[in-house]
């Protein structure tokens, strides 16, 4: 049971620390995709929210094998972390848009959440345009994963 819960600890520490890295970077990045378009920031809100809503044990687990390679505990892969995270969010965000999942974790999809909006405005086609803001959240994901890889020199 010590195993158990030494592990639950270290998932748990983990987590924090990949949402605290993703927090920072995101806020940094939100100043210039608002600059860039109106939705901009929204979409980092959401991408935050979508990311840090999840378990994060991709992102822990690649911070596990490197503790466990060096065998020492460290900060230093918290980005690979954040960056798998990311990656793994863009791809749940496009399963949804894919399988036409209307929600995630209990929670309205991205594409689903944009087609509401897109209704809410009375636009000629909410569900095209919910697709197509999910899309592009979906692959800022990935860019930004690749923008966090890049600046990492692992």
């Amino acid at each position: 049971m010590e195993d158990i819960e030494l592990m639950n600890r270290y998932f748990t520490g983990k987590r924090e620390k990949i949402t605290a890295y993703l927090r920072g970077f995101l806020d940094n990045v939100q100043k210039n995709f608002s600059a860039i378009h109106p939705l901009g920031a929204d979409l980092i809100d959401r991408l935050f929210r979508f990311t840090a809503e999840g378990k994060m044990l991709r992102g822990a687990l690649a911070c596990l094998g490197y503790d466990l390679f060096r065998n020492s505990a460290d900060d230093s892969m918290i980005s690979l972390g954040a960056a798998i995270e990311l990656f793994q969010s863009a791809l749940l965000i496009h399963d949804d848009i894919m399988d036409r999942d209307v929600s995630r974790r209990g929670k309205p999809s991205l594409f689903y959440h944009y087609q509401q909006k897109a209704l809410n405005e009375n636009l000629s086609d909410a569900f095209h345009a919910g697709e197509s803001l999910a899309i592009c959240a979906g692959d800022a994901a990935f860019f930004l994963a690749y923008e966090i890889l890049g600046k990492n020199p692992f």
